[in-house]
């Protein structure tokens, strides 16, 4: 029986010192440094290729023989001028070049336009006073009288007269100017005075 006992107590005791001698190994294993790999590019020809952010426009080279375009010009717009606009505009919208205003006749600069813009006005202010005057002989032929009949018809031709009168008013030039608005005021005070007397 102890023979068995001491045969077992000699196996245990081998079997622990080969687990002993198996466990230094391994640490020792683990204690040596482990050689460093430097680290390897991929070759260029297995590079991915650059990628550009979305929305970015790739730059392009500028066509040879022209100038860079300056920041804020829009294409196809000259230097100084806003898009859409043609150089020397700023003429109000169908204003024609050279335009006169209304009445007066084209080319006409300086001296002559300040005649025409006289002989202009003077032209609606002999309008209004001749309209003055029919609204009176309409008032004189409306009597049932003979006298009222009679100088009704007298001044209604004198009335005809200076209307004919103003109607040459576009073909009177400044040389003869005064002469011609001298009479025409006259005739006018005459007809007026005479329509005085007619219809008190």
């Amino acid at each position: 029986m102890k023979t068995i006992l001491v045969a077992i107590a000699a196996s245990l005791l081998a079997s622990g010192a080969c687990r002993r001698d198996e466990g230094a190994e391994r640490r020792d294993e683990m204690r040596k440094p482990t050689e460093a790999v430097p680290p390897t590019m991929p070759p260029s020809a297995d590079r991915p290729p650059a990628t550009t952010e979305p929305g970015a426009v790739p730059s392009t080279p500028a066509p040879s023989g022209t100038e860079p375009m300056q920041p804020g010009t829009q294409p196809g717009t000259q230097p100084g001028t806003q898009p859409g606009t043609q150089p020397g505009a700023g003429a109000q919208p169908g204003a024609q070049p050279g335009a006169t205003e209304p009445g007066m006749q084209p080319g006409a600069t300086g001296a002559d336009a300040s005649f025409e813009q006289t002989r202009m006005t003077y032209q609606n202010r002999a309008k209004e006073r001749l309209d003055r005057i029919d609204a009176r002989l309409t008032e004189l032929e409306a009597k049932t009288d003979a006298k009222s009949k009679r100088e009704a018809a007298r001044l209604r031709s004198h009335r005809d007269d200076l209307a004919k009168r103003l109607d040459e008013i576009g073909s009177q030039n400044e040389a003869g100017w005064n002469n011609f608005e001298t009479r025409t005021n006259r005739m006018f005070e005459e007809l007026e005075r005479d329509l005085d007397e007619a219809t008190r």
